[in-house]
């Protein structure tokens, strides 16, 4: 067995201090700042548009809720109202 932990002539190199993590094919790359700023704009946009939409729809509803609150048992259960 063979790795850096005994072999003297790698124990001074990079590779043996842990500089050297990614040594294959398969490096994780650094992507351009331009293109990850552009992700999290993506990001940031799609979750305030459906936020936006969420507010659009859910406002009146609310509104209208809280304003026809006394009379929805009567439109709702006419028969049990009384009248």
């Amino acid at each position: 067995m063979n790795t850096t932990e005994y072999d003297a002539t790698e124990q001074n190199t990079p590779e043996a201090d842990g500089l050297l993590i990614f040594d294959d094919v398969h490096e994780v790359r650094d992507e351009p700042v331009a293109f990850v700023g552009l992700q999290l704009m993506a990001v940031i946009l799609s979750y305030s548009f459906a936020l936006g939409i969420l507010v659009i729809v859910l406002a009146p509803v609310a509104l209208a809720l809280t304003l026809l609150w006394p009379y929805l048992p009567q439109m709702l259960f006419p028969n049990l109202s009384g009248l």
